[in-house]
């Protein structure tokens, strides 16, 4: 509890130690001692003031509640990672009002913290005193943290401090890594930060800095320093930036030349290239010259915002040549070529290119046959013409141009400075036209079809044929016209060029006759003679094709003709041509068919059978008619029938009198193949197998017999194991079916006990082998040999550690099989090292074996015994070989021996070598530690000499001992002992692969790390690892060389591949069900399927429904097994979308509403309300009694035709006459209302005359509530049918204004009452978000929260700028769950102090300061010259793109549906988990009902793109213009809506008039088209 102390005003003193004490008021009443002391003494006037307590700080017995300016309090701060240490805080202001006082930490005076107190200081952003009141830490008192060097680590300065007070961290020089000055901060004091010399790196002043001290950072280790504000901060002194690191400052900075800065002027260095100084010069309509400009310059041609150009590097040092300009802006930058990275390319330099307006020139045509006294009128000095045909300008001269020729004139205004050539005016200068000429009189007379005369005509006439070339007439004589159709001749009097112009054109139609329709009779005899052309008319005339002259009709039947082709026209007359001729053909006499043959079929085996009922005189085929076999008798044996050609026959006719008869066709089915069961043998005589299930229709035989055995209807018994084949029998026309495969497996019986026998070892390589019977064998190389056992108890040889001893008892041979085979491992002792005396006496009987044990026992070479160690040296030996051994002991083998040489009393031995042999292969190895001098040999061989150091390659070895001896010198020395060396060879391995049991499945060969396997014949050796799986093909696999053991032969193994039958075709049916949607029935568990060339989707189920569907191809396949089966053939379904309806409508005709009319809807089509779900099945007749607003109508899905695109009508309500009286906007019934009282628009008070008429207008909507109100679903309703917003206000000036698209999306998934609340979270979000504000927003409806409108709210949100902060740098974020802040375009009014902004659904929403720091490109193949650098930028700072490597982002490789999915599920905010967040963001994006989740992998098209934004920004409508590019008929139906909007909103534009909807989008474009979505189109 805290105890309020009141002072007082005054008190007495009356001390001599400078010190007095008073009492001060303690609670309500008490009072207790304090000590003051006294700081200025009485002058008589003035009294003395003193200060409570003797020091600086306030007694601990006093606490100081009350709230007031200069005031401290203590609170703590975090040390370290979880301590904390009291610190002092100054009052800076007090709080009120609502918001939070301001403190300093530290008094000002003294340190703020204790000094004893070591770690990271976390300074707060606020504080709260002992009364619970709320500071935020706005300064940092003098001296705060002044040398407290136990502050450790880096040091973060919260965004709410504006001042850091003189020394404030002055000789912390603990403080580590790079110092964040907040953005906040204004001032910074005197050596501030003076020999903080742990702070590194960079450092960036933010741009509110306005004052830095003298020695602020003298002996920091600085890399560089970063200055961010335009006018330059003042300086206190020397030394601010003690050091020879450089100073950035902005190039267009000011002040940064003052005396305060010339100190660093050879450190200062621009943050940016300078800006150019280039130049341009239009010269001509397009086409300009930029100059001024060199290498390491860039330009682009800026538009619009939608065409803001291209970046072009400059190459060379010349002037440029730009062409193909309009009004546009040139914008140039000079590169930062420097190779530091600080500083960037300079500011854009912009150039103005404006064009010239048109000119408004007038002319005066030509008055004279010469047609050279035109003009052009009102041509200035600024402007330019010439003839059409001219290449060349010629310059206006301020006056007329005149003595122009008749033709057509270009007029522009010139080029001037950076102003293109306007656009061409097109003037034509008439020619002047004298007397006219009569008019021809000619006479045409058609001669043919396509020929005729031309009369009438003379010298200086012209003609033409339709729209020819005009020839003229040189000649009264007349004209031969050829080549002539219907067509028009025209003929002209031409004038005489002096005095007299070309008549009026005489026109001669010319027609051609229609070509006759003439029957025919074709000839009824073998003489062919008698043929007729029937209904011949005397207009006609006729010839034989091969004829050349016509013959001219008589009017009768033409008669008595031979068969052949016959031409008939209608002849020519006056100004018709000839018809085209009729071409008729009279057919010869070819006789009667033989009669049909009535053969029959029976079937007798697979592809075979009986042909009855037919002749010798008939042929028949069996495959399909391709080839025809004859037949020898009434009754033959036929065979390679098949179900798909069957058995055709027929009758020859007899070249004489009759033709072949009809084929006759025998079809043929085959039985289907049978499904028998089996039992397999159950003795070991094998001879009781069955098959069970078999019919009489079937038969079978074993698959070694030829001949089948017909079944008597029961189970066949007693059979002995192998393969047997069962079909169905043939009969009548059914084939035998396939067969059925089935084999009948043996009998295998039991196996023997293991057996469990013991060895123990006696030798080097023997021992006793016990525990065993004579019924069991046993082997000692490892299972290659094995061999009988004699005894219970026998001596075995051969046995080695590598192999050991296996055993095993054979099977009896009639109950029992082999048993498992026991292995007894067995080990080898190691070989000895004894060490020798050689013989010292010429007796040479005192040699010596030392450090022999009673584990092991020696002989002298020659001896066959040998003789126990005694734990003693042997003594006493003569001069010879000694052989010593560590004895057999158990299942340790006897070592090998260490050979020992006594030498005999003289010449001195040379040392044995200790060479060193590692096998590399199954006959090669390399012996080492060899030198010259040295001799080896290989079992008995020749000893050979080595004459170098080198090792020594041996090949063609197999088992065998290699012997090397140092030799003597020949006269002091003797040859060493033989170093004995034993070279083992590896068993062959004896491995049992695996074969493949799959389609396209592998084999694996059990092999261990000693083997190793090669694929192309032992050219190429590889190491396994173990069990290995492999393909098909052939292996050698062998043991590896391993130490002194050669690797082994190799064992060949064989993998074969797997074989396998082709699954059934499904029958799969596709029902649509919608415009995109549709149903696949008759699938099942075990297909696939795909829509046109997309990926291959399983299907689990028996009914599919698809989703995004255009017209399209639907492939099915029934998948193999992956064992026995391949996949089916592919069944293909052709998907087709019906067109959009054209329906007409009658709008309502009477104040109910309900009387309008949807006309032309058949049967065929559907219809609904736009706010409806439900569709209404069309009758064929008109749809009538509809309330006023907007229909939608269709054609109906219907089999495989999807149904068409909705057409949109909206039926007007009526709108009765106003009269006085009428409803206004004044109020209704008696309550009265505000407007005039005489009726008109504004309403009036209730009974006299205003408000509403009868009670028939419904109550006004509710169109405004306060935060946290509801409104009835009604009323919602009428808004919308009004096309009225919804406003909501709150208390602290938030606003939201619902469009009337939001309200129809809210309105759909309503229950209820809608009710809105806007509720400021920001407290619980200050230790994320400090000094920022956090909104909730929710709509919600029977107790669910609607999240997602279809249209636009409009948001206002307030916030109050605080000291510092700027109007601009206000910004709006939207806040998902796991803190993600994605930035939304907003405006901000400081007057009402209000951001606003707009989206389509609701969420978390933070308003602040945008203090972001600079973002840090970690893109290598992203530079800041690229045209898609800021939406990477925007898409990577915002969290919804990563990239595709550590440092790479890939902008030009193609984006997939499956990232997309991901970009918008972080843009949503989903917290994607899990080892695949693909998979996560499908799901996802799914069940958001932006996509059907097929094809992940695939590239996105960029109208697939769009249409999945729109639907994630809530399927809105829209009014954009597709028609204007040249690609529109290539937009998918379905993305059509999608398309209009995204062009509507500025999201894509287009690129020379196409909009490439089937192209793929990159992952640059998806990020730029999502900036564009997010900023422009306030989208989410």
């Amino acid at each position: 509890m805290y105890v309020t102390y009141q002072l007082p005003v005054s008190v007495w003193a009356d001390t001599d130690d400078g010190t007095i004490t008073a009492n001060i008021t303690e609670g309500s009443g008490n009072a207790t001692e304090s000590t003051s002391k006294i700081l200025t003494q009485s002058d008589g006037e003035k009294p003395e003031t003193v200060r409570i307590g003797t020091s600086f700080l306030t007694p601990s017995a006093i606490s100081l509640s009350a709230l007031s300016v200069g005031n401290t309090f203590t609170a703590n701060i975090t040390v370290g990672s979880s301590n904390t240490v009291e610190c002092t805080f100054k009052i800076l202001t007090v709080p009120g009002a609502g918001k939070p006082g301001t403190v300093q930490i530290g008094n000002g005076v003294i340190g703020a913290i204790s000094k004893t107190i070591e770690g990271t200081i976390v300074i707060p952003e606020t504080v709260e005193d002992q009364d619970g009141n709320t500071y935020k830490v706005t300064a940092i008192g003098h001296e705060a943290f002044y040398q407290r060097t136990n502050i450790t680590g880096p040091l973060i300065i919260p965004d709410s401090v504006t001042q850091i007070g003189n020394n404030a961290f002055y000789g912390c020089r603990n403080i580590t890594g790079s110092l964040t000055i907040p953005n906040s901060a204004t001032n910074i004091g005197q050596t501030a930060f003076y020999g903080c010399s742990g702070i590194t790196g960079p450092l960036t002043i933010p741009a509110s800095m306005g004052f830095i001290g003298s020695g602020a950072f003298d002996g920091c280790n600085l890399d560089y320093v970063i200055l961010l504000r335009n006018n330059a901060p003042s300086l206190g002194g020397t030394n601010s930036f003690a050091g020879d690191y450089k100073i950035y400052y902005p190039r267009n900075g000011v002040g940064y030349d003052t005396n305060d800065w010339n100190k660093y002027a050879s450190r200062l260095t621009p943050d940016r290239e300078p800006m150019p100084a280039a130049a341009f010069t239009a010269t001509g309509y397009d086409t300009g010259i930029l100059s001024g400009v060199d290498i390491g310059m860039k330009y682009r041609i800026y538009k619009n915002e939608y065409d803001s150009g291209v970046w072009s590097d400059i190459t060379f040092n010349a002037d440029i040549s730009l062409t193909g300009l309009s009004a546009c802006d040139i914008r140039v930058v000079k590169k930062s070529e420097s190779g530091d990275p600080i500083i960037k390319d300079s500011d854009e330099q912009t150039i103005q290119v404006r064009r010239a307006a048109t000119p408004s020139v007038s002319k005066t045509d030509c008055t004279t046959l010469a047609n050279n006294d035109g003009k052009l009128i009102g041509v200035t000095s600024a402007m330019e013409y010439k003839f059409s045909t001219d290449l060349d300008w010629t310059d206006g001269t301020g006056s007329d141009i005149t003595g122009l020729i008749n033709g057509t004139y270009h007029v522009r205004v010139k080029v001037n400075g950076t102003t293109l050539a306007s656009a061409t005016k097109n003037i034509t200068i008439a020619a002047y036209g004298g007397e006219q000429e009569a008019q021809p009189t000619a006479i045409f007379i058609a001669t043919g079809p396509d020929t005729g005369t031309l009369s009438g005509v003379t010298n200086g006439m012209k003609y033409k044929i339709d729209s020819g070339e005009w020839i003229d007439i040189t000649s009264s004589t007349d004209l031969s016209l050829t080549g002539l159709s219907t067509c028009t001749i025209s003929v002209i009097k031409k004038g005489n060029g002096t005095t007299t112009i070309d008549s009026e054109e005489q026109t001669i139609t010319v027609i051609k006759a229609a070509t006759p329709s003439v029957a025919k009779a074709d000839c009824a005899t073998f003489a062919n003679n008698d043929g007729k052309l029937i209904g011949v008319t005397s207009a006609m005339e006729y010839k034989r094709s091969t004829d050349s002259d016509w013959i001219a009709c008589a009017g009768g039947d033409i008669t008595g003709l031979a068969n052949g082709t016959y031409h008939v026209r209608v002849k020519a007359s006056g100004t018709t041509l000839a018809s085209d001729p009729q071409s008729i053909t009279i057919e010869s006499y070819i006789g009667i068919k033989e009669e049909e043959p009535n053969a029959t079929f029976n079937a007798t085996s697979e592809n075979g059978g009986t042909l009855s009922n037919v002749t010798t005189a008939m042929k028949y085929s069996v495959d399909g008619g391709e080839n025809w076999q004859s037949i020898s008798d009434t009754t033959i044996n036929i065979t390679s029938v098949t179900v798909e050609n069957g058995v055709k026959v027929y009758k020859p006719g007899n070249e004489t009198t009759t033709l072949d008869s009809d084929v006759q066709t025998i079809m043929v089915i085959k039985a289907e193949t049978p499904s028998v069961a089996k039992a397999d043998c159950t003795t070991l005589a094998n001879n009781d197998g069955k098959l069970i299930g078999v019919t009489s229709a079937m038969e079978y035989k074993r698959s070694t017999d030829s001949d089948w055995i017909a079944c008597a209807g029961g189970d066949i018994t007693g059979l002995v194991n192998g393969t047997y084949y069962v079909r169905v029998k043939a009969s009548g026309t059914t084939l035998a079916s396939d067969s059925q495969s089935i084999t009948i497996e043996p009998f295998l019986g039991r196996k023997e006990e293991k057996p469990n026998a013991t060895f123990t070892a006696t030798s080097e390589n023997g021992g006793t082998l016990s525990n065993v019977t004579t019924t069991m064998k046993y082997s000692v190389d490892g299972g290659e040999t094995w061999q009988g056992i004699s005894d219970t108890t026998i001596n075995i040889t051969g046995v080695t550690a590598e192999n050991g001893v296996k055993v095993y008892k054979p099977g009896n041979g009639t109950t029992t099989t082999d048993s498992d085979v026991q292995t007894i491992t067995v080990n080898k002792a190691a070989t000895p090292t004894v060490s020798k005396a050689d013989c010292t006496t010429l007796a040479n009987n005192d040699g010596k074996l030392i450090g022999v044990t009673s584990a092991m026992e020696y002989k002298r070479s020659t001896d066959s015994d040998w003789t126990d160690g005694t734990d003693s040296d042997i003594t006493d030996l003569v001069n010879g070989t000694y052989l010593v051994r560590a004895k057999a002991n158990g299942t340790t083998l006897a070592s090998d021996p260490q050979i020992i040489t006594i030498v005999a009393y003289g010449a001195t031995q040379e040392v044995q070598p200790t060479a060193t042999f590692i096998a590399t292969g199954p006959d090669t190895g390399t012996l080492s530690g060899v030198t010259s001098g040295m001799k080896y040999k290989i079992d008995d061989g020749e000893w050979k000499e080595n004459s170098s150091d080198n090792d020594i390659s041996l090949t063609d070895l197999s088992s065998c001992v290699i012997k090397i001896v140092r030799k003597g010198n020949g006269t002091t020395t003797i040859d060493s002992d033989e170093q004995i060396i034993t070279v083992t060879k590896a068993a062959t391995p004896n491995l049992t692969a695996t074969q493949p049991s799959t389609i396209g499945g592998k084999g694996s060969i059990p092999m261990t790390i000693a083997h190793e396997y090669s694929c192309d014949g032992g050219i190429t050796w590889e190491a396994a690892s173990g069990s290995t799986t492999v393909s098909a093909g052939t292996y050698l696999v062998r043991a590896k060389a391993n130490g002194t053991t050669l690797a082994s032969d190799p064992q060949i193994i064989t993998i074969v591949a797997y074989g396998a039958t082709q699954e059934v075709q499904p029958t799969a049916t596709f029902i649509a069900t919608g415009p995109d949607t549709g149903t696949l029935s008759g699938v099942t568990s075990g297909m696939k399927y795909r829509i046109d060339g997309g990926e291959w989707i399983d299907i689990d189920g028996n009914t599919l429904n698809l989703t995004e569907l255009t017209a399209c191809t639907i492939k099915i396949v029934r998948k193999g097994n992956g064992t026995t089966t391949i996949d089916s053939e592919e069944q293909t379904i052709t998907v087709s979308k019906a067109a959009t309806p054209t329906v007409s409508k009658a709008d309502c005709t009477t104040l109910a509403n309900n009387d309008g009319k949807l006309i032309g809807v058949t049967s065929a089509m559907e219809y609904k309300r736009s706010t409806d779900s439900g569709w209404t099945d069309g009758t064929g007749s008109d749809i009538t009694g509809l309330a006023n607003g907007t229909y939608h109508v269709r054609v109906k899905a219907n089999g495989t035709t999807l149904a068409s695109a909705p057409q949109s009508i909206t039926i007007a309500p009526y709108s009765a006459p106003s009269s006085g009286g009428g409803s206004g906007s004044g109020g209704s019934g008696n309550s009265g209302g505000s407007g005039s009282s005489g009726g008109g628009s504004s309403g009036g008070s209730g009974s006299s005359g205003g408000g509403s008429r009868n009670n028939q207008s419904p109550s006004a909507p509710i169109a405004e509530i306060k935060n946290g109100g509801s409104v009835p679903k009604s009323s919602l309703d009428q808004l919308i049918s009004n096309s009225k917003p919804l406003t909501v206000k709150a208390d602290n000036g938030a606003k939201l204004v619902f469009d009337t698209d939001s309200l129809k999306g809210i309105n759909g998934q309503a229950s209820g009452d809608i009710k809105v609340e806007i509720k400021d979270v920001s407290t619980e979000h200050q230790e994320n978000l400090p000094g920022k504000q956090v909104f909730s927003l929710t709509v919600s409806s029977g107790g669910s929260t609607v999240s997602n409108f279809g249209g636009a709210v409009t948001v206002s949100l307030p916030y109050e700028l605080q000291e510092g902060e700027r109007v601009q740098d206000v910004t709006v974020w939207h806040l998902t769950n796991d803190g993600t802040r994605t930035e939304i375009p907003c405006t901000y009014d400081p007057l009402t102090k209000l951001a606003t902004f707009k989206v389509t659904h609701f969420s978390l929403y933070v308003v602040g300061v945008n203090n972001v720091a600079l973002w840090v490109n970690p893109f290598t193949d992203v530079a800041e010259s690229d045209w898609f650098y800021g939406a990477v930028e925007f898409a990577h700072r915002n969290g919804l793109f990563a990239g595709t490597g550590s440092n790479t982002f890939s902008p030009n490789s193609p984006m997939t549906r499956a990232m997309l999915w991901t970009v918008l599920a972080r843009l949503d905010g989903q917290a994607l988990s899990g080892s695949n967040v693909f998979d996560a963001a499908r799901n996802w994006a799914m069940s958001a009902g932006i996509t059907d989740g097929t094809n992940p992998k695939n590239s996105i098209t960029r109208e697939q793109m769009i249409t999945i934004l729109w639907k994630y920004a809530g399927s809105p409508k829209s009014s954009g213009d597709l028609s204007k590019f040249s690609d529109t008929d290539s937009v998918a139906s379905y993305a059509e809506d999608a398309m209009a909007w995204a062009l509507e909103h500025g999201i894509i534009a287009g690129s020379n008039g196409a909009l490439m909807p089937k192209g793929n989008a990159t992952r640059a474009q998806v990020a730029a088209i999502l900036q564009k979505f997010i900023k422009e189109a306030a989208k989410k």
